[in-house]
């Protein structure tokens, strides 16, 4: 048989800017930066300063609560630039933006960029031209925090990291809900790990690094020690801990579009959840939001859209690609000189479809006489495992180890009971799953861990916009409200110094690279070394591990340069956008009273009015274009015509009327106008 081998994932640079415009490296006697969560504000505290800003900027700034949650917290909407509270009665609204962050609990970093950008569009500095053009005819919507009861777990004692709201929900089916979640057992004020040695260990700390846990080597004769898990007790009494956790419902998987039911985490129903509803609910109350643009753990910027595995409309897809090639060229750095770019200065990127913060590797490119190969013949009695490239075979093992113990036992079980041939099967299978996130399915305090998308099993439904999963918001935003969705994740990768002369270098990939991360960057705050407590049940077991949200989150110090990068982008972003035009309007009499008159109706813009995803769904509101005759009389023509989608850069469309005037110096209109485009008017003057 033949084992057919999908693509490889692209490397993409890491964010060298971010580190050269914060100073993240520092050197041996600099302190080190604010470890998270320090400068990070709580629901109350973001409130007060989004209310500062609106008192600050009335005529710029209002804020109103758009969604109450399960806990009595109000979810924030900030509008910025042409307010409809401001428009003349009759007057349409002018098209929009809408950005919505920290929907995943833990992301706070949405959040605090949301507030930035909303800093710095109350009053733009004087060289933001463009944002100053795009204030005075659109309107930005802004939600900085639509989960705050989660968010608010990463700011309480014991700190615990979350990625749902905190909507009661019995993972166990006891008949009780949230009755066995995590426990502080050494009372450090933070929910972290617990390694406990069990005869169902799977895992041994890894040479390199005994921080590190890992899978046994059987083959080798590693005996496995350990087994991992979130730290807590067993509340219930039913022999499991922490089964039953705080929480909830993932509003980044509660969306209409692909929900899936019976899933973790996402609701018992599509926007089943206010905080959701409410955005939704709003979202169709101005269906002149052209552009949706969320701050996730899932990134469709960075991860080029590419057919067959996006859903993307054949003709929308130019338009994503063009915003992702974008985007990746305003946090990539500068091509090295020939004269410096050796391997060790070569920049190390991140898999293509990786979320953010993840410790999936960079792939090991295989040597020149040992390429990957798209198919690899097997044999029947060949072991398919052995006779994959050394890369590919890496491969499979990160995504395997980065499985949970249990599915780690069950494919092991499945696949050793197997023939030689079934094996290729189901590696085939595996492969062709890889490079996916899977991250509902972790435990609360695994949940800290950024979710990994390169090296672990793909989600059950492919997105079309990138590393996004089912239920997703943006692929509600493009799929069934027909806009523009794109979604950033904002901090993918730790931002590591240039290693000085003679110092070490950091590692290319995985759970090292982000320890090296807390050893040399954060002075080895990050991460809390693991230490022995006692167990009421299990004995004495070792806690240890990651600070809630620290690699979801980067120091704050950080914050303001990554929201200058989401600045610079937005200003590309409404430059794209769809603008209706009138031009060569004219008239031409004919004789008696008769004239024709004629205009052609252009968008001006990049972006289509109207995404072929939108006119598929019509959800995308049209074109309308009509003639605005006062005293004169239409005689042909069409009185009011509909155009589902002008295309970007120039697509028009040619009118001609006949009307009927009392006489000549009268003035007729021709208006085009579309919520996602604008208005468009050009006055003629009979002759």
């Amino acid at each position: 048989m033949t084992l057919r081998i999908g693509p490889r994932p692209a490397l993409l640079a890491l964010l060298a800017l971010l580190l050269a415009a914060t100073g993240s490296g520092r050197g041996q006697d600099d302190a080190p930066p604010a470890l998270f969560p320090e400068g990070y504000l709580d629901a109350d505290a973001l409130t007060d300063r989004l209310q500062q800003v609106a008192d600050a900027h009335p005529a710029a700034v209002s804020l109103r609560s758009l969604a109450t949650t399960r806990e009595g917290r109000d979810v924030w909407l900030v509008t910025l630039g042409v307010r409809p509270e401001d428009l003349e009665d009759g007057s349409p609204r002018p098209p929009a933006v809408l950005i919505v962050a920290n929907l995943e609990a833990d992301h706070v970093v949405g959040s605090q960029v949301a507030l930035e950008l909303v800093e710095r569009l109350a009053e733009p500095e004087p060289g933001d031209e463009e944002i100053q053009r795009f204030l005075d005819g659109h309107t930005l919507y802004v939600v900085p925090r639509l989960n705050p009861d989660g968010a608010d777990r990463l700011f309480s004692e014991p700190s615990l990291a979350l990625r749902t709201n905190l909507t009661p929900t019995d993972e166990d089916r006891d008949g009780q809900a949230d009755e066995d979640g995590p426990d502080d057992l050494d009372g450090d004020g933070l929910i972290l790990r617990m390694r406990i040695k069990d005869p169902d260990a799977t895992l041994v700390p890894d040479d390199d690094d005994p921080r590190i846990l890992r899978p046994a080597k059987a083959a080798e004769g590693e005996r496995p020690v350990y087994s991992e898990r979130d730290e807590g007790t067993d509340e219930d009494g039913d022999g499991e801990e922490n089964e039953d956790p705080p929480g909830g419902v993932n509003l980044n998987r509660n969306w209409p579009h692909s929900w899936t039911e019976l899933t973790d985490r996402a609701g018992y129903s599509p926007a089943s959840e206010p905080e959701v509803f409410g955005l939704i609910q709003f979202c169709y109350d101005h269906p002149e939001i052209a552009i949706v643009w969320t701050f996730t753990l899932h990134d469709s910027l960075l991860d080029e859209p590419k057919k067959p595995a996006s859903t993307l409309a054949d003709a929308d897809l130019p338009s994503f690609v063009t915003l992702s090639k974008t985007y990746r060229e305003l946090i990539s750095p500068p091509e090295p000189k020939e004269d410096d770019s050796t391997e060790e200065g070569k920049d190390k990127g991140e898999g293509e479809d990786q979320a953010p913060g993840t410790d999936a590797p960079e792939e090991p490119a295989p040597a020149p006489d040992e390429p990957i190969p798209a198919e690899i013949p097997i044999a029947d009695g060949d072991d398919p495992l052995a006779v994959l490239p050394e890369a590919m075979r890496a491969k499979v093992m990160e995504a395997y180890e980065a499985l949970p113990e249990d599915e780690q036992q069950r494919l092991m079980d499945e696949f050793f009971a197997a023939s030689p041939l079934g094996r290729a099967t189901m590696l085939a299978d595996f492969l062709a799953r890889i490079d996916g996130d899977d991250d509902d399915k972790t435990k609360p305090a695994d949940e800290n861990a950024a979710p990994k998308a390169s090296g672990r099993l793909a989600p059950k439904a492919t997105s079309s916009l990138g590393a996004t999963t089912d239920g997703a918001m943006s692929e509600w935003a493009y799929h069934q409200f027909g806009a523009v969705a794109i979604a950033s994740s904002l901090w993918p990768e730790p931002s590591l110094p240039e290693p000085a002369e003679g110092q070490e270098t950091p590692p290319a990939e995985g759970e090292a690279r982000w320890l090296w991360w807390n050893d040399h960057v954060m002075g080895g705050r990050a991460f809390v070394p693991f230490k022995e407590v006692e167990h009421p049940t299990l004995g004495t077991v070792e806690v240890g591990g990651w600070r809630p949200g620290v690699r979801i989150n980067p120091p704050i110090g950080e914050v303001k340069a990554i929201a200058e990068v989401q600045l610079r982008f937005l200003s590309d972003l409404v430059g794209r956008m769809a603008t209706l035009a009138i031009v060569d309007a004219k008239a031409e009499p004919k004789g008696g009273g008769v004239f024709e008159i004629s205009a052609r109706v252009e968008n001006a813009g990049s972006f289509p009015t109207a995404l072929a995803q939108g006119v598929t769904t019509r959800q995308a509101p049209p074109v309308l274009v009509r003639p605005v005759l006062g005293a004169a009389k239409l005689l042909a023509g069409p009185k009011l015509d509909r155009v589902n989608a002008l295309a970007g850069s120039g697509g028009s469309k040619q009118y001609r009327w006949l009307v009927l005037a009392p006489e000549a110096g009268e003035t007729i209109a021709v208006e085009a106008i579309c919520p996602r485009a604008g208005r468009a008017v050009a006055t003629i003057e009979l002759p």
